[in-house]
């Protein structure tokens, strides 16, 4: 039996944007932590689209390059699921993560060429998400609204599971799908920006459009 399609809406801001989220099916809700997102939230933000995300969605809590120490203290308040890596951390640091704090690591791999997906399984972490590279010069590591070129998954030869995310939105992610699919360990896709109507502001016909498009696929 084939197992349901994993869909990540991250970016996760509101009460109404968590709803959204669940409401039509969404398994994993992205909380972004990063410094220099416009996505960023604060914690009593957080408590608010975590208390809807509770129980219905994975917790994912998005971090690029914060300390140790912030990322421990932000799941001891928030109480996440999984951390998403999405800056230059090293292995160690993932490796420190999975021990220390105890929860799985989601590492963001920006991705241009079949090499670079294929030089992917020797990071660590539970499970990848391949990317679009940021824009030459820019602080934000992701949520620029940018494919790659989907071919080049054709190099990732590992075992391990994978989100595909880069620029999808209601109208390309049932292509997207259909590419990735091909490789056994696609499970999944993420959207952040391709559901907005502004620079980190959700809109909730945008997600429901773009659940209902990946589910279809």
């Amino acid at each position: 039996m084939t197992s349901p399609l994993l869909i990540k809406i991250c970016g996760l801001r509101t009460s109404e944007d968590a709803m959204a989220a669940v409401d039509n099916g969404a398994q994993l809700g992205g909380l972004v932590f990063a410094q220099a997102s416009p996505r960023r939230v604060n914690l009593r933000e957080a408590h608010k689209v975590r208390d809807i995300l509770f129980g219905n969605a994975e917790v994912v809590g998005l971090f690029a390059d914060n300390a140790f120490e912030e990322i421990a203290a932000t799941h001891n308040a928030v109480g996440l699921d999984r951390i998403q890596l999405h800056g230059g951390e090293d292995d160690a640091f993932a490796e420190r993560i999975e021990k220390e704090i105890g929860l799985p690591v989601l590492r963001a791999i920006p991705v241009a060429t079949a090499a670079e997906a294929e030089a992917a399984d020797r990071r660590h972490a539970s499970a990848f998400l391949f990317d679009a590279k940021p824009p030459e010069g820019s602080a934000q590591k992701g949520g620029h609204g940018v494919a790659f070129d989907w071919d080049a998954l054709a190099g990732y030869k590992g075992e391990r599971k994978f989100l595909l995310a880069g620029g999808l939105t209601p109208e390309n992610v049932a292509e997207a799908i259909r590419a990735a699919r091909q490789h056994s360990g696609f499970v999944g896709v993420d959207v952040s920006s391709g559901v907005e109507r502004g620079k980190g502001v959700k809109d909730a016909g945008l997600i429901k459009a773009f659940i209902e498009a990946a589910k279809e696929a």
